[in-house]
């Protein structure tokens, strides 16, 4: 179940399709595409993907210079080898940088990802039941 945090993602973009106000429509688009982009590549089922994108009141909302995706919590498995964990941060950061272009209408985004191994024995993890 990988954990997905964006940072330096400007919360506010001028172009929002579906006429709506607020600060939720970005997150909600750009978490649909990291989404969908993970369980594509990892085959994971609906349900199995975190993904959120906090925010600093504190810092101006202009376009930060670069975004920053960290993907924790993607469990080592034997298919998951260092060159697919790069194969996917590269797909990821081409999709969140193609959806922040088209959000902000620029061409110049800059996404960089972080695919972090987690391995339950030895890093440790409980889920609830």
């Amino acid at each position: 179940m990988p954990l997905i945090i964006g940072y330096n993602i400007s919360p506010l973009f001028d172009n929002d399709p579906h006429g709506t106000t607020g600060h939720h429509y970005w997150r909600d688009d750009l978490a649909k595409v990291v989404k969908n982009v993970t369980r594509d590549f990892w085959q994971l089922g609906d349900g199995e993907v975190t993904c959120f994108f906090p925010h600093d009141p504190t810092v101006p909302t202009d376009h930060y210079p670069v975004a920053t995706i960290v993907v924790d919590l993607l469990f080592d498995k034997p298919d998951r080898t260092p060159e697919r964990r790069k194969e996917f941060a590269k797909l990821l950061a081409e999709a969140v940088r193609d959806r922040l272009n088209k959000q902000r209408g620029t061409t110049d985004a800059k996404v960089e990802v972080a695919v972090k191994p987690f391995n339950a024995e030895k890093n440790g993890f409980y889920m609830t039941p």
